[in-house]
Order: structure tokens, then C-alpha cells, then sequence
């Protein structure tokens, strides 16, 4: 199970209030309507794959990350072994 996505989550912005609350490294990158990227640390995402998979999870295959794709309305979350790779035309990301 190595290079795949393992599991993903969609929704909008109005289902997900509690990333209002997380703790975020505001460097001063925030543009209303702009698309976001990131890993999440302490995911309570794979606490609860763990519990879903007892063969396969992050004590087997440590190098399971948690990435949130946040844009205007919507959050897309994936569940990988490995770092996204984002491309795109440097027009579209103006």
C-alpha cells in the first residue's frame, strides 16, 4: 500500500466550523478566495483510520500523512503515504 491514497474526505466550509479553531501558522499569506494546501500534524483524521484499519494505518506505515486542500467553499482531505505534487498554470494562481 505504498503511493496511493488511502482514504479522502470531502465537504464544504459550512460543514467543517472546526477549522475556524485550529491552531494555524498565519504568515500573512491569507487572500479571500485563494486555494490553501497543507499537512496537518495531531490528525484526528488518522487517530480515526487507526482505529478502522488494524492492518493497515500509521503504526504500519509511518509515513501516512494528512493533507487538507481548503478553497473558497470547499475542504478536500486526503489520507497518503506520500507529499502531493500541485501543478498549474501560473496564470490560474494569480
Amino acid at each position: 500500500m505504498e503511493y496511493y491514497v488511502w482514504s479522502f474526505r470531502y465537504t464544504t466550509e459550512i460543514g467543517r466550523f472546526g477549522l475556524y479553531n485550529l491552531e494555524v501558522d498565519e504568515s500573512g499569506l491569507h487572500q479571500k478566495g485563494k486555494a490553501y494546501f497543507f499537512k496537518m500534524e495531531n490528525s484526528e483524521y488518522i487517530n480515526w483510520f487507526d482505529n478502522q484499519n488494524p492492518l493497515f494505518n500509521s503504526t504500519t506505515h509511518p509515513n501516512l500523512e494528512h493533507h487538507v486542500y481548503i478553497t473558497h467553499d470547499e475542504v478536500i482531505e486526503v489520507l497518503s503515504d506520500y507529499a502531493p505534487l500541485v501543478k498549474g498554470n501560473s496564470q490560474s494562481f494569480k
